[in-house]
Parts: C-alpha cells; sequence; structure tokens
C-alpha cells in the first residue's frame, strides 16, 4: 500500500500506478497487495544463503517479521 505521511495522495502516485509505469518499462515487475503476499513470494524465491534488501516505509518492516517468524 501507498504510505502517506502528512501529505495527501497525489493523483496517479498510488503504489499501483507506479506498478504500471514501470511495468511498460520493465518485464520483472511485479504488484503485491499486501505484505503478506509479499512476504510469501519472497519466502518461496529466496535461496538459504540468499539476501533480500526491503525499502520502503510505513509497516514494511513486517515483511521481515514474516520471513523470519513463518
Amino acid at each position: 500500500p501507498t504510505y502517506a505521511a502528512r501529505e495527501s495522495g497525489i493523483e496517479g502516485g498510488s503504489a499501483y500506478d507506479l506498478y504500471m509505469k514501470l511495468k511498460k518499462k520493465k518485464d520483472a515487475c511485479l504488484y503485491m497487495e499486501g505484505y503478506g503476499a509479499a512476504a510469501d513470494y519472497i519466502k518461496t524465491r529466496l535461496s538459504k544463503n540468499g539476501m533480500i534488501l526491503l525499502l520502503g516505509a510505513g509497516k514494511i518492516e513486517s515483511v521481515a517479521d514474516m520471513l523470519f517468524n513463518r
């Protein structure tokens, strides 16, 4: 989901809007409906000694929690 701190939403600036713009330029772009779906996707593709970098705002750390607690 799109995280807004103090500002109101920007038209065309949602996570889904960004996904649609990136997808036009790069096929490797994915959109997930929530943190749980993202964690499930990552978990099935991350190798034993693999590394992942999570960047975001809001509750993005919950993805790391889900990866280590599932």
